[in-house]
């Protein structure tokens, strides 16, 4: 699972296909929703199979400061994933949305990690781009 966090390959895989990330502390990943700017996450801290967190530097104006925390454990031979999305300056309409797509993503996340292939739908993602759009206005 540390792979498909931190990855260009693996982020492709179930967040978002269009992006250029590195798994290296200061690097700045760059992940496109077509009709937003680029969204920008610097690559804060890495610890092996245990801990990603990024910071928004660029992008959405709600998202920009916002920090977002991936952390790993094994158990059992399966891997608990805790994500934690903090920083927001409001709880709004967009906020909630973004919530609901972050666990859309994660089942496809688990199901990249268990089979190997990706259920992200670039067709499917412009569809919920616009439900987003909507949800801002």
């Amino acid at each position: 699972m540390y792979a498909a966090l931190t990855t260009q390959a693996g982020l492709a895989s179930w967040w978002i296909n269009e992006c250029k990330a590195e798994p290296k502390v200061g690097f700045i990943n760059t992940f496109h929703f077509e009709g937003y700017p680029n969204t920008e996450m610097r690559v804060r801290k890495l610890t092996e199979n245990k801990k990603v967190v990024w910071k928004c530097v660029g992008g959405d104006k709600q998202w920009i400061g916002t920090r977002l925390k991936f952390s790993l454990k094994e158990n059992d031979g399966h891997t608990i994933l805790k994500f934690k999305h903090s920083k927001w300056k409001k709880q709004s309409d967009f906020f909630a949305v973004c919530n609901f797509h972050w666990a859309r993503h994660f089942i496809m996340l688990q199901h990249y990690c268990e089979s190997g292939k990706s259920l992200l739908s670039p067709a499917k993602e412009k569809a919920k781009i616009k439900e987003v759009k909507k949800a801002k206005n």
